[in-house]
């Protein structure tokens, strides 16, 4: 018998939600002690739980409010807890766990002072069997590792509304990101999770921030959201690096890339005309660029007319600036004159 105290329907609902296998009872002394002769001489209220088959029995007698039960509930009910992301596992369930097909659920969230109500409900989640066969990982936006994987993710955290929760997918070359866009709660969260399953959730791109873009800029920085619209779309051609920054063969490439560029006199308005760009390939997604690709890459997207797409060439020659030049010469991008050979 089920006692019609308001907070007693509250709290029922809100534990039998996450644990399907424990039978739970709210009771009044009288119909207490008829049920379970055993209940201690009192006159409080109880909540009586039990295991399912009768296996197990616990018996609360405190207070009867959703903390102090929930508290009761979680010393004498197993759990599972989440994942403290460290600093050495991003890497990990970014690209390295797509083997074993087991997704991450990743809450990451900003407290002060040091709790956050969207943890407790990740807490609560990870009792639910709708949480099976994920990882849970939860983590603070200003942590070493939070701020990593943000930055990884291409999520500026001083843009970005806390707490965020997402289905992580490891691949390589960028691993699938699935976000919750509702209001963090249990109820979202299982939503998001039961959406992934079932393919009803859409991927989010991977992308830095969009630049300020400034019209005279001898190089200018593209990311996965401006991409169309700087490189398949311009109205010029433009010779584009692929360059990771994080590389020290790439560091030198990059200076000398926009060395290069800062020398050669651009008509991006004409036909003719030939604009420099560069891309993050570890923090943006780039077309045609996959697991295992050799850094850095050239690629001139050639405008042969105003109305055309632009061709995709490869740069397959030496890193020398008079071999690129060459390359731009041979597509009518130059004049013919051959400046001396430089490593780049």
């Amino acid at each position: 018998m089920i006692s019609d105290d308001l907070v007693a329907r509250q709290i029922y609902p809100e534990l039998a939600y996450h644990r399907r296998d424990i039978t739970f009872f709210y009771a009044d002394k009288k119909v207490g002690s008829e049920t379970f002769p055993s209940l201690p001489e009192s006159e409080a209220s109880y909540v009586v739980l039990l295991m399912e088959g009768g296996l197990r029995r616990e018996i609360y007698n405190g207070t009867v409010d959703r903390e102090s039960v929930l508290a009761f509930f979680s010393r004498h009910v197993p759990r599972k807890q989440p994942a403290e992301l460290r600093e050495e596992m991003v890497h990990d369930i970014l690209y390295e766990n797509a083997s074993d097909s087991k997704p991450a659920l990743v809450l990451v969230y900003r407290s002060n002072p040091p709790y956050s109500p969207a943890a407790n409900e990740f807490f609560w989640l990870a009792q639910d069997p709708a949480a099976a066969g994920l990882l849970l990982v939860q983590t603070e936006a200003d942590s070493v590792a939070g701020a990593e994987l943000l930055g990884r993710l291409g999520l500026n955290s001083a843009n970005v509304t806390f707490p965020l929760a997402f289905v992580l997918e490891s691949h390589q070359p960028f691993p699938h990101v699935f976000r919750c866009e509702e209001k963090i709660n249990r109820k979202s969260l299982r939503s998001c999770v039961e959406r992934h399953k079932s393919g009803k959730i859409v991927r989010m791109t991977i992308s830095e921030p969009a630049p300020i873009v400034i019209a005279d800029m001898a190089v200018r920085k593209v990311v996965t959201t401006t991409f169309p619209q700087e490189i398949s779309n311009a109205n010029t051609s433009v010779l584009l690096s692929i360059t990771p920054p994080l590389e020290s063969c790439c560091w030198r490439f990059a200076a000398a890339f926009r060395l290069l560029a800062s020398r050669i006199v651009r008509n991006a308005d004409g036909e003719k005309g030939l604009r420099f760009a560069e891309i993050d390939p570890t923090r943006n997604e780039v077309p045609d660029v996959g697991e295992g690709d050799n850094f850095p890459q050239v690629r001139l997207y050639l405008k042969e007319s105003v109305s055309a797409c632009a061709r995709v060439i490869p740069y397959t020659g030496k890193l020398e600036q008079g071999a690129i030049l060459e390359f731009l010469t041979a597509h009518g991008l130059l004049p013919g004159s051959r400046p001396p050979k430089e490593d780049l």
